[in-house]
């Protein structure tokens, strides 16, 4: 009697390892290469196993994103609002390079998930010496996520360079930025000064 081939033995999966796995083969292979079949095989499943926790593909692109937003929040916030924005999208520039899917992912769809919710405050949190509502805030915190965005875009093309990529070039865009915000602050407080 022919002996019975050994099955391979399958892993248990939960929600984190699922979005882990989603996370890892994005990095290795983009996010076209996403898929829940893809995913599942990670764990020696069926796919159908998979629904049970993430109902679709694209609900497992969410909770990759706002599990790679979780990375962007700092520990702590620097003080001042020009070193607070500074180190917040020099944080977001540095976990976009290590995961070049999130851009597309980001465009496909707004992140509104708990990590992403804590992005966003923090930012808020950076100009709150302002005073500024959201609504003010706004514009500057989308400048500056359109110039980081933009930023690394440019550096996952196949013709940036070293010296084009890194956060030394990535600076002095971000200082004027920030400048042109300071200086239009200073100009309209000396607009509403009576005379």
């Amino acid at each position: 009697m022919p002996t019975p081939a050994i099955r391979e033995q399958r892993r248990p999966m939960t929600e984190p390892q699922i979005v882990a796995a989603g996370i890892r083969i994005a990095d290795a292979e983009g996010l076209e290469a996403v898929s829940i079949r893809r995913v599942v095989a990670e764990f020696a499943g069926r796919p159908m196993s998979l629904y049970s926790f993430v109902a679709s593909k694209q609900r497992l692109i969410e909770l990759m994103v706002d599990e790679v937003f979780a990375e962007m929040v700092l520990d702590v916030l620097p003080s001042g609002w020009r070193a607070g924005l500074h180190a917040i999208a020099e944080r977001t520039l540095e976990v976009g390079s290590l995961h070049p899917w999130l851009i597309e992912a980001t465009v496909r769809g707004r992140p509104s998930g708990p990590s992403a919710q804590q992005h966003a405050a923090q930012s808020l949190a950076a100009v709150a010496e302002f005073g500024l509502t959201e609504a003010d805030a706004a514009p500057l915190l989308r400048a500056i996520d359109a110039y980081t965005i933009g930023f690394a875009l440019t550096s996952q093309s196949p013709a940036a360079s070293a010296e084009t990529t890194n956060l030394t070039a990535f600076a002095p865009g971000l200082d004027w930025l920030l400048s042109g915000f300071a200086s239009a602050r200073e100009n309209n407080s000396a607009h509403d000064r009576p005379n």
